[in-house]
């Protein structure tokens, strides 16, 4: 295995920031499967995954267990704090 120099020098990352790159790394994922552009932290993103989490509720199976709703939703709030503190210039 190659190791960068970088990589030993940066201090390990946190959980939070770890859960946020996995984060958009599935959005990122998702979004090419779809054959779409994903930019993280855009208004236009966030409201796309709401609209799809409606639109999952109506019957598509995913979010059909209260669970997996509350989990979505929950990416979905950080996604938007995550713009709101962006905008403002706040970590």
């Amino acid at each position: 295995m190659e190791y960068r120099m970088k990589d030993i020098m940066e201090p390990p990352k946190t959980l939070e920031e770890q859960k946020k790159e996995a984060r958009e790394a599935a959005m990122a994922a998702g979004a090419e499967v779809l054959g779409e552009e994903w930019k993280p932290g855009t208004l236009e993103n966030v409201k796309r995954q709401v609209e799809n989490a409606y639109t999952d509720l109506k019957g598509c199976g995913l979010y059909k267990e209260e669970k997996h709703f509350r989990n979505g939703m929950d990416l979905m709030y950080n996604n938007v704090i995550d713009i709101i503190n962006s905008e403002l210039g706040r970590k």
